[in-house]
């Protein structure tokens, strides 16, 4: 993801676990993204967000992570009108 990449409120339905591989993933719980209220991870760090905790992110740098989670992956935005229809029009 490139830098300052935000990824709005969200949760999904089965636990999420993230490893950065590259660059700064700040990343933070509730319903508001608040940059203020992240934790920055960085190379090698890891994170596990539960089933139905509401999450977001933001990257600072080039950012890679690899994303761990039990299928069907499904992703629900807190806001609707967050959701890119326009970018993922079959899901994802």
């Amino acid at each position: 993801m490139p830098d300052g990449y935000r990824m709005p409120p969200h949760f999904h339905a089965t636990d999420e676990h993230v490893e950065v591989r590259q660059g700064t993933f700040l990343v933070g719980m509730g319903d508001k993204l608040d940059v203020r209220k992240t934790l920055a991870l960085t190379v090698g760090d890891t994170v596990t967000a539960p089933a139905g905790m509401h999450h977001y992110f933001v990257t600072k740098g080039a950012t890679i992570v690899s994303v761990t989670i039990m299928g069907p992956y499904v992703l629900t935005y807190v806001y609707p009108k967050d959701e890119p229809w326009g970018v993922f029009p079959y899901g994802y």
